[in-house]
Protein backbone atom coordinates (compact mmCIF):
# COMPACT_ATOMS: atom_id res chain seq x y z
CA UNK A 1 0.00 0.00 0.00
CA UNK A 2 1.02 3.23 -0.73
CA UNK A 3 2.12 5.87 2.10
CA UNK A 4 -0.49 9.34 1.91
CA UNK A 5 2.05 11.60 1.77
CA UNK A 6 5.16 11.66 0.17
CA UNK A 7 7.83 14.26 0.99
CA UNK A 8 10.90 15.43 -1.84
CA UNK A 9 13.79 16.96 -0.09
CA UNK A 10 17.19 18.12 -1.54
CA UNK A 11 19.35 20.77 -2.65
CA UNK A 12 17.92 23.60 -4.44
CA UNK A 13 17.49 22.04 -8.31
CA UNK A 14 17.72 18.55 -7.07
CA UNK A 15 14.40 17.93 -9.20
CA UNK A 16 11.62 17.92 -6.27
CA UNK A 17 9.38 19.75 -8.62
CA UNK A 18 9.44 18.42 -11.66
CA UNK A 19 9.95 14.72 -10.42
CA UNK A 20 6.96 15.26 -7.89
CA UNK A 21 4.63 16.60 -10.53
CA UNK A 22 5.43 13.38 -12.64
CA UNK A 23 5.61 10.85 -9.56
CA UNK A 24 1.67 12.44 -8.55
CA UNK A 25 1.06 12.12 -11.73
CA UNK A 26 1.59 8.47 -12.06
CA UNK A 27 0.35 7.53 -8.67
CA UNK A 28 -3.23 9.79 -9.38
CA UNK A 29 -2.09 11.84 -6.16
CA UNK A 30 -1.82 16.05 -5.48
CA UNK A 31 1.10 17.59 -6.21
CA UNK A 32 2.18 20.44 -3.74
CA UNK A 33 4.96 22.29 -4.38
CA UNK A 34 5.78 24.04 -0.62
CA UNK A 35 7.81 27.26 -2.36
CA UNK A 36 4.51 27.92 -4.64
CA UNK A 37 1.82 27.59 -1.69
CA UNK A 38 4.44 30.08 0.37
CA UNK A 39 4.20 32.45 -2.32
CA UNK A 40 1.00 32.34 -2.99
CA UNK A 41 0.09 32.53 0.59
CA UNK A 42 2.28 35.79 0.65
CA UNK A 43 1.53 37.56 -1.96
CA UNK A 44 5.12 37.77 -2.55
CA UNK A 45 8.23 35.58 -4.66
CA UNK A 46 10.52 33.97 -2.69
CA UNK A 47 13.26 36.63 -3.69
CA UNK A 48 10.76 39.08 -2.73
CA UNK A 49 10.51 37.45 0.66
CA UNK A 50 14.49 37.20 1.24
CA UNK A 51 15.34 40.56 0.46
CA UNK A 52 12.82 42.41 2.24
CA UNK A 53 12.37 40.21 5.44
CA UNK A 54 15.16 38.01 5.36
CA UNK A 55 16.12 34.46 5.44
CA UNK A 56 14.86 34.01 9.26
CA UNK A 57 11.56 35.25 8.47
CA UNK A 58 10.83 33.15 5.58
CA UNK A 59 12.24 29.82 7.74
CA UNK A 60 9.02 30.63 9.61
CA UNK A 61 7.04 31.05 6.81
CA UNK A 62 8.34 27.80 5.31
CA UNK A 63 7.54 25.86 8.44
CA UNK A 64 3.67 27.26 9.01
CA UNK A 65 3.44 25.88 5.13
CA UNK A 66 5.09 22.58 6.16
CA UNK A 67 2.41 22.30 8.97
CA UNK A 68 -0.23 22.80 6.87
CA UNK A 69 0.94 20.14 4.11
CA UNK A 70 -1.30 16.67 5.51
CA UNK A 71 -3.23 16.51 2.50
CA UNK A 72 -3.46 12.70 1.79
CA UNK A 73 -3.04 11.13 -1.16
CA UNK A 74 -0.11 14.17 -1.86
CA UNK A 75 3.56 14.40 -3.73
CA UNK A 76 4.98 17.32 -1.31
CA UNK A 77 8.21 19.22 -2.70
CA UNK A 78 9.75 20.67 -0.19
CA UNK A 79 12.26 23.69 -0.21
CA UNK A 80 15.88 22.75 -0.05
CA UNK A 81 16.79 23.82 2.96
CA UNK A 82 13.18 23.19 4.49
CA UNK A 83 14.15 19.93 5.89
CA UNK A 84 17.74 21.96 7.73
CA UNK A 85 15.25 24.10 9.91
CA UNK A 86 13.36 23.75 13.05
CA UNK A 87 12.30 20.03 13.92
CA UNK A 88 10.79 19.89 9.95
CA UNK A 89 12.84 16.79 8.80
CA UNK A 90 11.29 15.11 12.06
CA UNK A 91 7.62 16.31 11.44
CA UNK A 92 8.32 14.70 7.63
CA UNK A 93 9.29 11.55 8.46
CA UNK A 94 6.54 11.13 11.07
CA UNK A 95 4.01 12.46 8.51
CA UNK A 96 4.87 10.62 5.37
CA UNK A 97 7.64 9.03 3.15
CA UNK A 98 10.87 11.40 3.03
CA UNK A 99 13.21 10.72 -0.33
CA UNK A 100 15.79 12.36 -0.57
CA UNK A 101 16.83 13.33 -4.55
CA UNK A 102 20.51 12.76 -4.59
CA UNK A 103 21.76 14.94 -7.35
CA UNK A 104 25.48 15.45 -8.12
CA UNK A 105 26.69 19.26 -7.28
CA UNK A 106 27.79 19.72 -10.82
CA UNK A 107 24.12 18.89 -12.45
CA UNK A 108 22.43 21.13 -9.50
CA UNK A 109 25.17 24.31 -10.75
CA UNK A 110 23.92 23.94 -14.56
CA UNK A 111 20.25 24.24 -13.00
CA UNK A 112 20.61 26.97 -10.85
CA UNK A 113 22.39 28.83 -13.58
CA UNK A 114 19.42 28.60 -16.00
CA UNK A 115 16.77 29.54 -12.92
CA UNK A 116 19.42 32.28 -12.23
CA UNK A 117 17.35 34.65 -9.55
CA UNK A 118 14.62 32.22 -8.58
CA UNK A 119 17.07 30.79 -6.02
CA UNK A 120 18.52 33.66 -3.10
CA UNK A 121 20.73 31.93 -1.32
CA UNK A 122 22.18 31.33 -4.92
CA UNK A 123 22.36 34.43 -6.43
CA UNK A 124 25.27 35.76 -5.95
CA UNK A 125 27.68 33.13 -7.14
CA UNK A 126 28.99 31.37 -11.02
CA UNK A 127 31.27 29.46 -12.56
CA UNK A 128 34.00 27.84 -9.47
CA UNK A 129 32.22 29.95 -6.60
CA UNK A 130 28.74 28.69 -7.75
CA UNK A 131 30.65 25.49 -7.35
CA UNK A 132 32.25 25.56 -3.95
CA UNK A 133 28.50 27.26 -2.74
CA UNK A 134 26.47 24.30 -3.61
CA UNK A 135 29.36 21.72 -2.39
CA UNK A 136 29.58 23.67 0.98
CA UNK A 137 25.31 23.50 1.39
CA UNK A 138 25.30 20.08 0.19
CA UNK A 139 27.81 19.06 3.43
CA UNK A 140 25.90 20.94 5.75
CA UNK A 141 22.78 19.44 4.72
CA UNK A 142 23.40 16.32 4.18
CA UNK A 143 22.71 15.31 7.75
CA UNK A 144 19.41 16.00 7.30
CA UNK A 145 18.52 14.33 3.95
CA UNK A 146 20.08 11.21 4.93
CA UNK A 147 17.54 10.71 7.29
CA UNK A 148 15.25 10.07 4.23
CA UNK A 149 13.73 6.90 4.23
CA UNK A 150 15.07 6.68 0.41
CA UNK A 151 17.77 7.49 -1.08
CA UNK A 152 16.59 8.33 -5.06
CA UNK A 153 19.36 9.50 -7.77
CA UNK A 154 16.91 11.07 -10.54
CA UNK A 155 19.84 11.07 -12.80
CA UNK A 156 20.73 7.49 -12.60
CA UNK A 157 16.77 5.63 -11.77
CA UNK A 158 13.67 5.82 -13.87
CA UNK A 159 9.97 6.37 -11.76
CA UNK A 160 8.84 3.00 -12.47
CA UNK A 161 11.57 2.25 -9.67
CA UNK A 162 10.73 4.80 -7.21
CA UNK A 163 7.05 3.36 -6.95
CA UNK A 164 8.27 -0.02 -6.90
CA UNK A 165 9.97 1.39 -3.86
CA UNK A 166 7.00 3.28 -2.15
CA UNK A 167 4.46 0.24 -2.60
CA UNK A 168 7.09 -1.77 -0.31
CA UNK A 169 6.97 0.87 2.63
CA UNK A 170 5.43 0.11 5.52
CA UNK A 171 5.11 3.07 7.84
CA UNK A 172 5.73 2.80 11.45
CA UNK A 173 2.97 3.49 13.40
Amino acid sequence: MLPQRIYLVGMPASGKSTLGKKLAEELSYQFIDLDYRLEEKENKSIPEIFQEFGEDHFRILEKKVLLESLDDKSVIATGGGAPCFFDNMEFILKNGVAIFLNTPVHVLAERALMAAGSRPLLKDFEGEKLIEELNAKFNSRIKFYTQSHFTFAPHESDISSLISLLKEFKQEE
